[in-house]
């Protein structure tokens, strides 16, 4: 179905109505950025560990202990001075800290030099600003074998807005490692920070917060870990969006149940998944989508186009997405399960999808990117969709996907917000979808297929289960819909729907029945000799079909059955 100004669609994404956390309250975060980027420079593809950060190991005698004692501390060693429940480190050096600090922190102040905080067994509650406040110097926070940690903000807060941030923060590089565990509860704004990068290279996680859960401003990496996050606001995000080299996330590894009020994982400039296993519920899912029966309400209320450097629109939006990148977006491997209220995968400008294995369920577009989409490789199943794949040009090249629509299966369209005139209906915006491989199965409701210019298929294999009623088609195109190659099963409606161009280089054959055939029933494709060439299985009432496939060769005939009905085509 072609679009307009605002869009068709049935569902709401809004915060206050329908795609919600509980009942959290979603923080502005007024110490961050409010614009977001444009344009990525970042080329790394996998996180950068120096050998320091890959090492979790440690010795008693080389380092200082700090042995908490409820409302005070002992120090063994120099480095460290402690005055009242605060525990201040100011030299570079090792520090092993053990105990609990009822109500106090650990303040990390060093000009020169970094620090590595291993946590042995602790418990640190702060009820005025951060439990660990790292005010300068490098970090390394080190979970000790088997130990079992604790750190935690208060919901009170204190006057010092920025070092009340999160219960772990850090205005310098701040690592964490080891094979331990921390809990960590960001009861006043995020559970850890970092001004600067904040890396995962191991150990066991359970983050919760009101705000961020991981905020990492330069950048956020990680190698691996177990990570169990439930965020007010986004899981992971890494916000820097004024310098076009920083503001990015790599995962290069690790397992992640993250549940966000917002985005689960947003970065700026690049999102890149090389592995892991994720279990993602953004915005209460995609059952808190609300149905409406009226416009889809985006964000900046454009067709999928975020409002980028809209401060104002933002401010009356909320974002509800899985993976979220403001710029590239890049799915490499993994094993990724997403349930969102809003776009499940959304790039405001690339997504790529070069390997992995995805299983989507999203009360908006499964895979939607802004300029290109790019489907290389990898497995993609998308249960639940508004439309399933979306982007300026969507190009197929390989993979398997397997997806169903509520409107259309893939569109190739333009955003909204680049035609302030909205689209007329049959004018051509220049959009492309593009089959050169891969293997495709479309269920929609809407249109099967709809480029709001071209369609070609030069490879792979394409069935399409149509709509059943007028209003949509199949196909819908505005240029042309060239074949040179591939396989092409396809029926539904005959009331908008639209066949190949007739230049097209491989032939097809196309039809309608007197009466509409039973879900379940096998449409056939004969050749002259008897010989099948092609067959399709409707999954929904269906009354008209298209088939294009190497052995249908233009003027020749074909006979078409599908239960008592039979009849003679000829190839276009």
């Amino acid at each position: 179905m072609k679009k307009k100004n605002l869009g068709l669609g049935i569902l709401i994404c809004l915060a206050l109505s329908g795609c919600t956390n509980g009942d959290s309250q979603i923080i502005e975060d007024t110490t961050e950025e409010t614009l977001h980027a444009s344009e990525s420079t970042v080329s790394l593809t996998s996180g950068e560990y120096s050998e320091e950060e890959l090492d979790d190991t440690w010795s008693k005698e080389q380092s200082a202990s700090i042995s908490l004692t409820g409302d005070s501390a002992e120090v063994k060693g120099s480095g460290a001075a402690v005055e009242g429940s605060e525990v201040t480190i100011s030299s570079e050096g090792t520090y092993v800290i053990s105990g609990m600090l009822t109500d106090g922190k650990i303040i990390v102040n060093v000009a020169e030099g970094d620090v590595r905080l291993v946590l042995n067994g602790v418990s640190i509650t702060s009820t005025d600003a951060s439990a660990i406040d790292i005010l300068q110097g490098d970090t390394i926070i080190t979970l000790a074998q088997d130990s079992t940690n604790y750190v935690a903000d208060s919901e009170a807060g204190s006057q010092d807005i920025e070092r009340n941030n999160a219960a772990i923060f850090a205005k310098d590089d701040l690592i964490f490692n080891g094979t331990g565990s921390l809990e960590v509860a960001g009861n006043y704004k995020n559970a850890i920070q970092s001004k600067d990068k904040l890396k995962f290279v191991s150990g066991t996680y359970k983050i919760s917060s009101v705000n961020h859960g991981l905020l990492g401003k330069d950048c956020v990496t990680i190698k691996g870990g177990e990570f169990e996050i439930t965020a007010a606001s986004d899981g992971i995000q890494a916000s820097n969006a004024e310098e076009t080299d920083k503001g990015y996330i790599i995962i290069d590894g690790g397992s992640f149940q993250i549940t966000s009020g917002t985005d689960a994982i947003q970065a700026e400039t690049l999102l890149y998944i090389n592995d892991g296993e994720f279990n993602i519920i953004a915005g209460g899912g995609s059952a808190e989508a609300v149905q409406t029966g009226g416009d889809m309400m985006r964000e900046g209320g454009q067709r999928g186009r975020e409002p980028g450097n809209d401060a104002a629109a933002e401010e009356d939006t909320v974002s509800t997405k899985g993976l979220k990148s403001y710029v590239n977006l890049v799915v490499a491997g993994g094993n990724i399960n997403i349930d969102a209220c809003d776009d499940a995968v959304h790039s405001n400008d690339t997504v790529s999808i070069d390997g992995g294995e995805m299983t989507i369920s999203t009360g908006d577009d499964g895979i939607h990117a802004e300029n290109e989409l790019i489907i290389d490789e990898g497995i993609i199943t998308i249960e639940t969709s508004y439309e399933g794949l979306e982007g300026y040009t969507v190009t197929i090249n390989g993979g398997t996907i397997d997806l169903i629509s509520s409107d259309d299966g893939i569109n190739a369209a333009q955003a909204s917000s680049e035609s302030s005139d909205g689209e007329r209906m049959g004018e051509s915006q220049g959009a492309v979808f593009t089959i050169n491989g891969g293997d495709i199965l479309v269920n929609a409701s809407g249109d099967g297929v709809d480029a709001n210019g071209l369609i070609k298929m030069t490879g792979g294999s394409l069935i399409v289960q149509g709509p059943v009623m007028g209003g949509n088609g199949t196909f819908d195109y505005d240029e042309e819909f060239m074949i040179t190659g591939g396989s092409i099963l396809s029926a539904g409606t005959p009331q908008m729907a639209q066949t190949a161009s007739l230049e097209s280089e491989q032939g097809f054959i196309t039809g309608t029945f007197d009466s509409s055939i039973a879900a379940g029933t096998t449409i056939t494709v004969t050749d002259d000799s008897g010989t099948e060439v092609a067959s399709i299985t409707t999954e929904k009432e269906s009354s008209w079909y298209m088939f294009s496939v190497e052995d249908i060769q233009k003027g020749n005939s074909y006979t078409v059955q599908a239960g008592d009905a039979k009849s003679e085509v000829t190839a276009e």
